[in-house]
């Protein structure tokens, strides 16, 4: 990926949370997390379970799914989710 053309503030070897589903199984992502600390998670709809969480690069999650670039100005404290990959994401501030 050329540098100009990426479009998030953080860099793309960002350490960031997603699901072995996702990953090993071809999941769709549907729900990103851009926590309050600058975390991001990247989910589907299925509940994780304790052993189910991975750490991967942020260009890895965009090598998986380019739709995610959509939500890349995600506000820290933000969901973005959506009911499937063919819709468009939706923004909800995270109330803890």
């Amino acid at each position: 990926m050329i540098k100009n053309d990426w479009p998030f503030n953080d860099p793309p070897n960002k350490l960031v949370f997603t699901l072995k589903y996702i990953l090993e199984e071809g999941k769709p992502i549907l729900n990103v997390y851009h926590e309050n600390d600058g975390d991001w998670q990247f989910q589907t709809n299925i509940k994780p379970k304790k052993d189910d969480g991975v750490i991967v690069t942020l260009e890895k999650i965009i090598e998986f799914d380019e739709s995610v670039k959509e939500i890349a100005d995600l506000k820290c404290g933000w969901h973005a989710w959506r009911k499937s990959v063919n819709e468009p994401w939706n923004l909800t501030k995270i109330i803890i």
